[in-house]
């Protein structure tokens, strides 16, 4: 099921305790009773204030807009016979499907009696 010409999806660099809490709730509803998949959120600020990356992909539409998906990423060095060079490392991409689901659907009564399941 792809999103509808209603959803809006817009993209944020975060940078914020409350932004990476955000994220860190996202992953939990992403990775369910998965604690070694959950980044804790003091990770993820110092892996930034480092030089690393959390982009947040937010659904425009929710009242408030809410985090649908992230990317996160951190500097890392890798060596050649040249010397070492500078890379980036993407650590980890999530996508909570139900709430692109729940809000990509216009008419409420669409899920009525359906479930939906993703495990990987």
């Amino acid at each position: 099921m792809g999103l509808t010409s209603k959803s809006s999806l817009s993209l944020h660099v975060l940078e914020t305790p409350t932004e990476m809490e955000a994220v860190e709730e996202l992953e939990r509803l992403i990775w369910p009773g998965s604690e070694t998949d959950v980044i804790p959120s003091h990770l993820l600020l110092a892996a930034v204030h480092g030089g690393g990356l959390v982009v947040g992909a937010y659904d425009e539409t929710l009242d408030p807009p809410l985090p649908v998906g992230f990317v996160f990423g951190f500097p890392g060095v890798y060596y050649t016979p040249d010397g070492p060079r500078i890379k980036h490392c993407s650590h980890q991409l999530g996508v909570s499907l139900l709430i692109v689901i729940l809000a990509s659907v216009s008419d409420s009564n669409a899920l009525s009696g359906r479930w939906f399941a993703i495990k990987e």
